[in-house]
This record gives structure tokens, sequence and C-alpha cells, in this order.
């Protein structure tokens, strides 16, 4: 099982844009996917999460859906700063 972080995102969303940010700082290679460039993007979201919100988190089986959530997730894992910065 590949558990290389998948972000499933669109460029124009803030609430995307914040949760890049945070795995640049945190230093995550993470395989990003827009969902608005690629209906194959979408379509594997929906199979995945069972929806195409953005943004979405998957590593191996685990979905984190939402940016407060998302970063929480990825302050908790790979380390960092306080989730609320």
């Amino acid at each position: 099982m590949d558990y290389r972080p998948v972000l499933f995102h669109n460029q124009l969303s803030t609430h995307c844009a914040k949760v890049r940010r945070t795995l640049r700082r945190l230093g995550v290679d993470v395989d990003e996917r827009n969902i608005l460039l690629s209906r194959r993007n979408r379509a594997e979201l929906r199979r995945m999460a069972g929806d195409a919100r953005v943004p979405c988190l998957l590593i191996g089986s685990t979905v984190v859906e939402g940016p407060d959530a998302i970063i929480k997730y990825l302050t908790l894992r790979f380390g960092g700063q306080d989730p609320s910065s």
C-alpha cells in the first residue's frame, strides 16, 4: 500500500491554499491532484472519499476532509508548529 499523501484540491480555494502552505512548512512530500483540471481526479476523489469536496487528504486508507482537520492531522503526524497558527 502506498502511504505517500495525496491532496485533492482546487487551485482557486483559499482553504486548499492553507493546507498546501502547511504541507510546505512541514516539508511533507505530497501528490497534488487538482479536481478542477481533471475529471479523473474528481472521479477518484468520489470513489475514495464518497464525495468531491476539497481539500481532502488521503494517506493509505485514511481520509481526512476539511482544512482544519487536515492541518491538525498533518501537524500531529509530521510535527511542526501549532495547528492553530
